[in-house]
């Protein structure tokens, strides 16, 4: 059967759409996780996330299972510890930290320090600002070094939970961890290349973009859909 121009990129916007639906409902679970986490950590019911909440509650997505919350927890005390210690050296308070996946949390906090030590613990990063953090990052490391996932994560926390416009969100890269690598490839047959193939990764997040805009749903919708069709 010869299927037309319009009759395949019909069929790509229902799978696309079915993908951003499991993504919304997702990241409504993801926000509601995280304002727990927040008011847990001495915040308020419908707060705008500061940066270091963010943070916590990203980490916690490594052990996506019964102590989340505790770690994150944890990793909030660790980010108020190295916020307000008096050496600008923390580097022993973060290696004193035990976690299950110690190397990428231990990366994200030694990231984010800097930024929050210079704005406060109070401080709730723009999208303007996050995006800057993101463009400099992303300049610095280009698309390999899988642990950037450490940086992103919690940027695509601050879009969800901070009310961010689709069109911020969109100007963000989703976090391209293992998982979402595999509901790409489950998805799509593409399998993308290990962390330091720099134009592998680069197609990967294209083909996110352009799910999220036949699907007219955000990119981080498309990103968490596709994680669950790898987990």
């Amino acid at each position: 059967m010869n299927y037309s121009n319009e009759e395949v990129l019909s069929a790509m916007r229902l799978v696309a759409k079915a993908v951003g639906a499991k993504g919304i409902g997702m990241n409504q679970s993801l926000v509601e996780g995280a304002s727990e986490i927040h008011i847990a950590t001495g915040g308020k019911k419908g707060d705008l996330l500061p940066m270091a909440s963010c943070v916590a509650v990203a980490m916690s997505w490594l052990t996506l299972d019964a102590s989340s919350q505790t770690h994150a927890g944890k990793i909030h005390d660790l980010i108020q510890a190295c916020a307000t210690a008096h050496e600008t050296d923390v580097g022993p308070l973060i290696d004193a930290y035990s976690h299950p996946k110690k190397f990428a949390v231990h990366f994200g906090v030694r990231f984010w320090i800097p930024h929050i030590r210079a704005h406060g613990l109070d401080w709730v990063a723009s999208p303007k600002e996050c995006r800057e953090i993101h463009d400099r990052q992303i300049v610095a490391r280009g698309h390999t070094q899988n642990c950037r996932w450490s940086v992103l994560a919690p940027i695509k926390v601050a879009t969800l939970t901070n009310r961010w416009k689709r069109k911020a969100i969109n100007r963000i890269t989703p976090p391209l961890g293992s998982t979402v690598r595999t509901g790409l490839q489950n998805l799509l047959g593409y399998a993308v290349p290990t962390p330091e193939n720099a134009a592998g990764h680069q197609v990967a997040y294209g083909l996110q973009h352009r799910l999220a805009e036949l699907a007219s749903v955000s990119v981080q919708d498309v990103n968490s859909g596709l994680w669950q069709l790898g987990a």
